[in-house]
């Protein structure tokens, strides 16, 4: 059974991600997303319940987007470096630099 509500659709992309409490802006991978969250990896290990800022640029979109974020799962296994977050959407900012 699909616990998800929303359609999730993959999307293999680079992010730019801090936490919430940090100026600067570390690499990490986008694999899925949908309206209410997304499965990020990141090189870093993240507490559940942290907060973070992403910004998603696409291909065929200049202007990137900027979400905060708040992590409220890990992935158990890892993907080469990466550990993956599963993460709860909580603000769509706007544009991001």
């Amino acid at each position: 059974m699909n616990r998800r509500s929303k359609k999730r659709i993959k999307w293999n992309s680079l992010i730019k991600y801090r936490e919430s409490h940090t100026d600067d802006y570390k690499h990490g991978l986008l694999r899925n997303a949908s309206v209410n969250g997304a499965m990020l990896w990141m090189k870093e290990e993240l507490a559940v319940g942290s907060p973070i800022d992403v910004v998603i640029e696409s291909k065929t979109d200049p202007d990137p987007i900027s979400i905060h974020m708040r992590v409220v799962r890990t992935e158990e296994t890892p993907y080469e470096a990466y550990i993956g977050y599963g993460c709860k959407v909580e603000m769509i900012v706007s544009d991001a630099a």
